[in-house]
């Protein structure tokens, strides 16, 4: 690449500056931060509870680039440890800058650990969430405002939601009634008559052990013992493990023509409730819908006809251009449509008391945030983990998927359930805090074998730095901050070239939010042409936009991964096009035990690729240049200390070969 497309805040006079490689360029220690991902799996850190966001990167992964980005390469891994697990502010005076901010964990840490930031993303709902996390409102204005919507939302559809009797409504559970092309039989839709068992399984709700189960064809409750297959209703023997819809199609009962959701139109059929769960002085039960939810529903349909004028309602409908084709395919096709009647009327009445109340900036921020993050937990297309007794929210797998069994919350619960107002308030107040518990390795750690020893500890983190976040495009020359060149630290997670279409899931929110369009077209590959070169082009300017904040002695570094060959091929068009030079390549533990959020294949670890400006790192020697096969030995030597599977040893591999021939060194005076 030629000068003129060199990175602009790189001075003429760069190669006299003096430069010092970092810990994370020489010796970081990628084995114990991933014990450390790992450990901190099931920890949870209020920062992070404001509202959902789809991937986020572990906050311990960020916590430890950043400090070993800012110390020196001679520096002892034990003095990374001891600055990790002190709440000190040992960036102060360093700038951090995230071109793809997402869910703001690269912000988020390096404030706490005293840094100025600068943050932007396409996508207003990604800035909305880092303005909260930066620009919190205090304990007492939030809280004192949460109750007054609250107390709103109970005196105008209180009657929706009854919650003042002893036993309290918690989840109604209905199924859908569709119709067989085919012989135009009418029948339920459902996988089998599970309503919920209790089997003392670890993390679940306490109740008595057995099934409830519906009847398919009178749909009455029956609780049965936890051994028994089947039970008798109606004349006839209903298996617990059979229903009418079993792998991807329905199996009509009248002529036995299989249909799929697209072809029924499932997301619109008409619905028969089966059930109750209640909560009282009894702990939960269950019992059969009766016309108390008819009758409820009739009331919220006159409340939403009287009183929709008032209520910015989302009208917007799903492009015919989605890349995932769902949930279109269910018949779904406006936002709308994914709200029942009664949870129309929630949100509607919420975000317009919201609207008029005349709040202070950061408080108005963080309430639309709180009934925004309710929006996942009330909607048609919520599920119910039957062994665990919780609602399934909508993207639990990250995507719109379509439950048979599904749930209405009844969103006014003062005591239990899953994404009730009350409990996303709660969230809100948690992320208020400056304390958080993390997992750190002791000080002069007993070592097992190779491992360190990790322990729980509470870190109290200063308030945020001077953070300034904007809804820009990463590939756009148009920028807030004219003061470029004084950037230490680039640290970010681009999109990936097998992406998750994460702004088709935030349209959700987003469909609810003002201001809520997208700053620009998302980095995807194209749908035809040369995906390749198209998006590692796109993701390359987005690299050098971003390098040309860097001071001269600052470095570039971002995480990425894929088993894909193409996605690592894009790469290096990006590294061309960016004119950077790869000074570390490093595997890392990011998603342990997917489960089901991922699926065979799928890649657990990322590779942190750490660059400087080709005006800056001179071509150089991969490491294991000069063995017969230096990728494979490079991957090896990262399976003695990470356990990876099929998919991960090519993500490796691949990352290899794509960084090897683009490698860099600095001359170190």
């Amino acid at each position: 690449m030629s000068n003129e497309k060199l990175p602009k805040g790189i001075a003429t006079d760069a190669k006299s500056a003096v430069m010092r490689p970092s810990l994370l360029e020489s010796a970081f220690p990628y084995a114990d931060v991933s014990r450390l991902v790992a450990a901190d799996r099931r920890s949870r850190d209020g920062a992070y509870s404001a509202h959902r966001w789809f991937a986020r990167r572990p906050a311990a992964l960020l916590r430890s680039l950043l400090l070993a980005a800012a110390l020196p390469a001679e520096a002892s891994i034990e003095e990374l440890w001891s600055t990790y697990r002190q709440p000190v502010e040992w960036l102060r005076g360093k700038k951090v800058h995230d071109p793809f901010l997402g869910g703001g964990t690269t912000l988020i840490e390096a404030s706490r650990l005293g840094a100025d930031c600068i943050g932007g993303d396409i996508d207003p709902l990604a800035v909305l969430m880092a303005r909260h996390a930066s620009n919190p409102p205090t304990r007492s204005e939030f809280r004192e405002s949460a109750d007054a919507l609250i107390d709103h939302l109970k005196a105008q559809i209180g009657h929706l939601y009854p919650y003042r009797e002893a036993t309290l409504p918690l989840h109604t559970f209905s199924i859908a009634l569709v119709t067989c092309n085919t012989c135009e039989l009418e029948a339920p839709l459902y996988r089998n008559p599970i309503i919920s068992r209790g089997v003392d399984k670890q993390g679940s709700v306490a109740r008595p052990l057995g099934s409830t189960v519906f009847c398919p064809q009178c749909f009455q409750v029956h609780e049965l013992p936890v051994s028994a297959d089947d039970f008798a209703c109606c004349g006839s023997v209903w298996r617990l493990d059979e229903g009418t819809f079993a792998g991807a199609f329905f199996v009509c009962p009248g002529c036995g023509a299989k249909s799929t959701h697209r072809d029924l139109k499932t997301g619109i059929a008409p619905r028969v409730r089966v059930a109750v769960e209640e909560t009282g002085p009894q702990g939960r039960r269950f019992r059969s819908a009766d016309h108390r939810e008819i009758d409820m529903e009739a009331e919220a349909r006159a409340f939403l006809l009287a009183n929709w004028r008032k209520m910015d309602l989302p009208n917007a409908e799903f492009p015919s251009d989605r890349t995932d084709a769902r949930p279109v395919t269910f018949g779904i096709l406006s936002y709308r449509q994914l709200f029942s009647d009664r949870q129309l009327a929630l949100f509607g009445v919420a975000f317009n008391w919201i609207q008029n109340q005349n709040l202070n900036a950061s408080t108005d921020r963080a309430l639309r945030l709180a009934v925004s993050n309710a929006l996942a937990t009330n909607n048609r297309l919520c599920g119910y983990a039957h062994e665990y007794g919780r609602l399934a929210a909508l993207f639990s797998v990250r995507g719109y998927s379509l439950p048979t069994l599904a749930v209405e919350l009844n969103a006014l619960h003062p005591t239990a359930g899953r994404g009730t107002i009350p409990r996303v308030v709660e969230r809100i107040m948690a992320s208020l805090s400056r304390e958080t518990r993390r997992y750190v390795f002791e000080e002069n750690p007993h070592i097992f074998g190779s491992e360190r020893i990790a322990k729980m500890a509470t870190l109290e983190f200063p308030r945020s730095q001077n953070v300034s976040v904007d809804v820009v495009s990463a590939d756009s020359d148009a920028r807030r901050e004219p003061d470029y060149g004084d950037v230490d630290l680039i640290l970010t997670d681009p999109p990936y070239f097998d992406y998750i279409a994460y702004d088709e899931l935030s349209a959700f929110y987003r469909a609810w939010l003002v201001n809520s369009d997208l700053a620009a077209k998302p980095l995807h590959p194209p749908a035809t042409g040369d995906r390749v070169k198209e998006f590692g082009t796109r993701l390359g300017r987005a690299l050098w936009i971003a390098a040309s904040r860097l001071k001269p002695t600052g470095l570039l570094a971002f995480t990425y991964h894929s088993s894909n060959p193409d996605a690592w091929s894009a790469v290096g068009i990006a590294l061309d096009e960016a004119a950077l030079r790869v000074t570390a390549l490093w595997p890392v533990l990011t998603d342990p035990h997917m489960g089901h959020h991922g699926k065979k294949g799928s890649c657990e670890h990322d590779l942190v690729v750490v660059a400087r400006p080709s005006l800056i790192a001179h071509s150089g020697p991969a490491p294991f240049e000069g063995t017969d096969d230096p990728a494979e030995a490079w991957v090896a030597d990262a399976a003695r200390v990470l356990q990876l599977g099929e998919a991960d040893r090519m993500n490796l591999r691949l990352a290899y070969e794509t960084c090897s021939p683009r490698w860099g060194v600095l001359d170190v005076p």
